[in-house]
């Protein structure tokens, strides 16, 4: 087994920032995996277009964690909800770059992800991943 850690990830004021190197190796994680699931570069955005997203947290909280082996990040868990409406909702998203995939990494993210709505009473949640074609059924559009 892979022996790794979670963080969760300081989001940077800037890319200037001594803190951005993380956040940007996150952004890396998200663009692979997005590619590699869509087959496409096309929803790549850079670390400098995600930002002002992070930022805003007023109305639209966000946590970013980070999985590391080795001292590279290897996976990002994101972990959002909203101020108002409904309080139970949670959006949920794990993303483990193809090489580290199958070692325990995206479990103990989702786990981990799960443990804090868990804890703060977020009965509903939603997860979006992007998956290959595959055998097997899918889910019409």
């Amino acid at each position: 087994m892979t022996e790794f850690m979670i963080d969760e990830i300081t989001i940077p004021a800037t890319l200037q920032s001594p803190e951005a190197a993380d956040f940007i190796a996150t952004v890396d994680v998200r663009n692979v995996v997005e590619a590699d699931g869509y087959g496409s570069d096309e929803l790549s955005f850079s670390a400098d277009e995600l930002l002002p997203g992070w930022l805003d947290q007023e109305f639209e909280p966000k946590r970013l964690f980070a999985v590391r082996v080795d001292g590279r990040v290897v996976g990002r868990a994101t972990y959002e909800t909203q101020t108002a409406g409904d309080a139970e909702v949670v959006w949920l998203g794990v993303q483990v770059l193809p090489e580290f995939r199958r070692r325990g990494i995206g479990t103990a993210l989702a786990d981990h992800l799960e443990a804090i709505a868990d804890s703060e009473r977020r009965g509903k949640r939603i997860v979006c991943a992007v998956s290959k074609d595959a055998a097997g059924e899918r889910l019409d559009e």
